[in-house]
């Protein structure tokens, strides 16, 4: 009887894993049916999304942007399902990969229908102008954001930009950086914009690289040197006094028009320059 207790239990087991070895294999199969149906369904030619809109792009080439889309949408997700259909398409790569480009501020992606991706662009827009410099010489001009980003090459010569131009050192190229820190940068904008209205005519402004050191070109030849890091408030009050005192400027317009350099320094020290005179002079700051 032990025996065939033994035999019999033994035929149970058995059925038992060819019972689950069946219903494994039909579950593995029936889960393969569905997951090849469901990749049939996401390839199928009316649910792919093939053709780009954009929109807003003045600067941005339609083409590049088709390219980084198409890009996005190229492949499948775990191998099967298409990252083009238009139910899996993810909108935010897309939108990532197009605000990786520094001259995209913004950009919303949709969808229209089930054929066409929307792309709706929002481009920076430019305040100053960037020249590199190098020991090679000076290389391409750029644009500046309102933050101080360089987004894209100028176009043209900005010798006849009616920008602000800075220039200044950035290695391995400038596309895509910050020539300052954005609250820096708008600092030094808003000082630029006040000598406007002294009226002593800045063209240009070079930021040092190895200083904190400014140096702001005149139309009439001469230079104005700042030490960025201090009060700018406070400078531009020293210049519009320095420009007021007529022991040494009796003649504003002649005063520029001679101006070799005026630097204004910490502990309110001014030194100026013009260029009749071969030494310098240290007037009283107020």
């Amino acid at each position: 009887m032990r025996g065939q207790v033994k035999v019999y239990q033994k035929k149970l087991v058995d059925k038992r894993r060819r019972r689950i070895f069946y219903l494994s294999f039909y579950s593995t199969v029936l889960v393969g049916l569905v997951l090849s149906g469901i990749s049939y369904l996401t390839h199928i030619e009316s649910l792919t999304l093939s053709e780009v809109s954009v929109r807003g792009n003045v600067r941005m080439m339609r083409d590049d942007v088709e390219r980084i889309v198409n890009t996005e949408l190229a492949g499948n997700y775990a191998g099967m399902f298409s990252r083009a259909n238009a139910f899996l398409y993810s909108r935010t790569d897309i939108e990532n990969a197009l605000r990786a480009v520094p001259i995209v501020e913004n950009v919303e992606v949709s969808r229209s229908g089930f054929n066409t991706v929307v792309v709706n662009l929002e481009e920076r827009s430019e305040v100053a102008n960037w020249c590199n410099e190098s020991a090679l010489g000076e290389e391409p001009c750029f644009l500046l954001d309102e933050n101080g980003l360089v987004f894209t090459k100028a176009i043209g010569s900005t010798g006849t930009s009616t920008r602000f131009t800075y220039k200044g050192t950035i290695t391995d190229g400038p596309l895509g950086k910050q020539v300052l820190t954005p609250a820096d940068f708008k600092n030094i904008q808003f000082f630029i914009h006040q000598l406007e209205g002294l009226s002593v005519d800045p063209v240009e402004a070079t930021i040092a690289s190895t200083s904190d050191y400014m140096t702001i070109a005149l139309g009439g030849g001469g230079k104005i040197i700042v030490n960025t890091t201090d009060d700018l408030s406070g400078i531009l009050e020293n210049i519009s006094a320095v420009l007021k005192d007529r022991s040494v400027a009796p003649s504003f317009s002649d005063f520029l028009a001679k101006l070799d350099y005026i630097k204004f320094d910490a502990g309110n020290k001014v030194v100026y320059k013009v260029r009749e005179v071969k030494s310098d002079k240290t007037p009283a700051a107020r």
